[in-house]
């Protein structure tokens, strides 16, 4: 698949993440919401992960020790 949307959301296990991230990455035309990072030291992993793609997220929402990111939308380091 070579085409990117303007929301993505994943949420997935950090596992995945770790595999598929650059498959995930392309395909942000605008914003992308990624959900399923538990505790704060996936969150940190996770942050640092997306720091290899000059992305940073915008907002963090945490519940219960689960993170929710939001991603892009122009605040970020780069254009998507």
């Amino acid at each position: 698949m070579e085409e990117s949307f303007d929301l993505v959301v994943a949420n997935l296990e950090m596992r995945i993440f770790r595999e598929d991230l650059d498959g995930i990455i392309p395909r942000i035309g605008r914003t992308a919401v990624f959900s399923g990072i538990y505790r704060e030291d996936e969150l940190d992993e996770f942050t640092q992960m997306l720091d290899q793609y000059d992305l940073k997220p915008f907002k963090i929402l945490e519940e219960d020790e689960w993170y929710c990111l939001g991603v892009g939308d122009g605040r970020n380091k780069k254009t998507l």
